[in-house]
């Protein structure tokens, strides 16, 4: 026996092992992006619904409308770090480093259709509001590199920019958060003979 008195071999249990049906949520957006046809690819991606466990887990937002009718634009989804709380079945909102992992993207690149007369800027839509003097500068995608051949079938890169969401002019690249640089997309170009 030691000083308590208690005979430590009749302690109960205090863990015990269980099995969680729900799940564990990989984020689409850490899969690798493909080269090709990168804009069929994300007019057919499925969104993965994820739902509020009892662990700590982040659930993305439905995607918000492409920010462009026309060309390359972004949209935005919300994702928070929720938590079902078991006592009252309802879903709390946590702070993001309560949940473990990454945390899955708040912004993709979109297309819908080219814009009509090549890479310009008509039929653009006037980008959302601005909610945060934070996001002043954002990244955005300006038309396309020259292709890399000139027959044949070649590749050509979009353009990634820092721009002034305010005034629309592009800005030194040292004012969009690096982290939030959105991935180099390619299409195919000059594939005639």
């Amino acid at each position: 026996l030691h000083a308590g008195g208690c005979n430590p071999t009749t302690k109960p249990h205090i863990k015990e092992e269980c099995l969680v049906t729900v799940p564990c949520y990989k984020s689409i957006d850490t899969l690798p992006v493909e080269a090709k046809p990168v804009w069929h690819k994300q007019a057919i991606e499925l969104e993965i619904e994820v739902t509020a466990t009892e662990e700590p887990t982040y659930i993305p937002g439905p995607w918000q409308p492409c920010s462009r009718t026309c060309g390359v634009g972004t949209q935005r989804r919300t994702v928070k770090c929720q938590v079902m709380l078991s006592f009252s079945q309802s879903v709390a909102d946590l702070p993001d480093d309560e949940c473990e992992g990454e945390k899955p993207a708040t912004s993709q690149p979109c297309y819908n259709k080219p814009c009509p007369g090549g890479l310009g800027h008509a039929g653009q839509e006037k980008e959302e509001e601005i909610t945060h003097a934070g996001e002043l500068y954002d990244w955005e995608y300006e038309g396309f590199t020259e292709c890399s051949e000139s027959c044949g079938g070649g590749v050509q890169g979009a353009v990634v920019i820092c721009l002034n969401k305010q005034t629309r002019k592009t800005a030194d690249q040292s004012l969009c958060e690096s982290s939030r640089r959105p991935p180099q997309l390619l299409q195919d170009c000059n594939a005639e003979p």
